[in-house]
């Protein structure tokens, strides 16, 4: 049995990407870890953050750490099928869906939830369609790219908590 929930929460904002509230949404993921959880008879929580130079290679080395990972949050900008991180020089560095999976591999048995705070992590496919509504689609489309959340849910059979609209940041925050 253990003693502390560990959760890893990565925050990804390269210098050429538009604002985020990252750091509101850092705070309040604080606020709710720290907020006395042994009194609301919950574990206490082992919060680690990467917060500016969110790379590949050190994101690679937060989720392979030997412990593993009870609760995984990344927050940034995305896309259907991919995530943004930072390069070296802190610019945008895309990570595709079978990339980010293959670096969540040993995570599978530990962690409980994942969640992907960044635009249309839980679809395929863009599916705008003016004056209509989205409908639900498969996890992967001819020659598409995978959808992350699904994906993600299906490789680690956890519950991972995905958006299929722009995120926006009171939401997230929220």
């Amino acid at each position: 049995l253990r003693d502390q929930l560990r959760v890893l929460a990565i925050f990804a904002l390269p210098e050429t990407s538009s604002a985020l509230g990252l750091v509101q949404e850092r705070r309040a993921l604080v606020r709710v870890l720290q907020d006395d959880p042994t009194a609301r008879g919950l574990l206490p929580a082992d919060l680690r953050v990467l917060q500016y130079g969110a790379t590949k290679k050190s994101v690679r080395e937060y989720l392979g750490e030997a412990e593993g990972w009870d609760v995984i949050h990344i927050a940034g900008h995305g896309g259907p099928g991919r995530f943004y991180l930072e390069n070296e020089n802190g610019g945008p560095e895309p990570v595709e869906t079978e990339e980010l999976l293959s670096w969540l591999a040993p995570c599978q048995g530990r962690t409980r939830l994942v969640v992907l705070s960044a635009c249309e992590s839980g679809v395929a496919r863009a599916a705008r369609i003016v004056g209509g509504r989205r409908r639900p689609l498969q996890s992967t489309t001819a020659g598409g790219a995978a959808a992350l959340g699904f994906e993600v849910a299906r490789k680690l059979g956890c519950t991972v908590l995905a958006t299929r609209d722009p995120v926006v940041d009171r939401v997230s925050v929220a």
